[in-house]
Formats: structure tokens, sequence, C-alpha cells
């Protein structure tokens, strides 16, 4: 069995996690969520702010930075690039950590342990993807549009020259 699912990787992540989120977990059903991946994660923790005149250093979030680590070191033992999860933590110190999988078809959520869009035949991309969205009938450019303002705006703030792509046109 890999780190990954030893219950001793997830601990000191699963104790932050006890610490900031009280309120939640106190609710019935309550439970917690996120996903972690070699080079990123998303973790309901609320960081602390630094002192007033003083910018957040690493050393506020080193705890939460070491906790995450070993979860990333441990998916990287596994060959796994990331691992979305839902933990159970009561206040009297029982811990039940959900560790979702889920296969080649799904795309993974985007910030939460919840999967994506299902793909259903290999390197295929949903319907809203491949076209662009059919017109609306008796749509107009809003009264305040002016063209001739936005492209001024546009040389004022992207300085250097503008060239059209094949991909822009009319859309009338």
């Amino acid at each position: 069995m890999s780190s990954l699912h030893d219950f001793a990787t997830w601990e000191p992540l699963l104790r932050l996690l006890r610490a900031g989120n009280a309120d939640r977990l106190s609710a019935p059903d309550g439970r917690v969520g996120g996903q972690i991946g070699r080079y990123a994660w998303s973790v309901p923790l609320r960081r602390s702010p630094p002192p007033p005149g003083r910018a957040a250093r690493f050393e506020d979030m080193q705890d939460e930075f070491a906790a995450v680590k070993r979860v990333q070191s441990a998916l990287a033992e596994a060959g796994e690039d990331s691992a979305a999860f839902v933990a159970e933590l009561s206040p009297a110190g029982k811990a039940v950590l959900h560790l979702l999988r889920s296969g080649p078809a799904v795309e993974p959520g985007i910030g939460s342990p919840h999967p994506g869009a299902l793909v259903l035949v290999e390197d295929a991309v949903p319907e809203p993807w491949r076209r662009m969205p059919e017109p609306v009938p008796g749509a107009v450019p809003a009264p305040s549009a002016d063209p001739a303002v936005l492209e001024r705006t546009l040389h004022e703030r992207v300085p250097g020259p503008m060239t059209r792509t094949v991909l822009e046109g009319d859309l009338d």
C-alpha cells in the first residue's frame, strides 16, 4: 500500500482542516473536501490575516505547506497527478477520510473534490466546445456600445501593433 493511502500521510492536513472548519464540521453531516495536485491544491483553510503593516509570510502558512507537501510527496511516489478527498472530522477526534478515485473518462473538477466532465469517447470534447453558440434573434449591440471608443481604449492600454487574426470577423 502506498503512503497516499496511509492515514499518517493525511493526519497533519486533517488536523488543520478540523481546526479551521469547526462550524462546518459541527453541523449534521458536516464534512470538508478538497483536491491536492502535485503542484497546486485547493483545501478549505482560512488563513489568518497578517498584522497591520505586514504582508503574509511563508512562516504564516508553514503548517499548511508542510501538510500539503506530505500528500504531494505521496502522490509523486504513487505516480498520481492529484487526489480529491472528503473528510468527516468530529470534534471528539474521530476522522474518516474518503479518497475519491476516478477513471480516465472523468476530468477532474476545478477547486473541489467533485468530478468535472465525463468524457465518453477518448479525446472527445463536449458539444458546447465544438460549435459556436446559436444566434439569438433580435440581438443587437447595446445603445452604449461605441466601437471607436473601444479601439481607442485598447490602443492606449495595449501598446504596440495590433493585428487581426484569422479567427476575427463580423458577427452579422
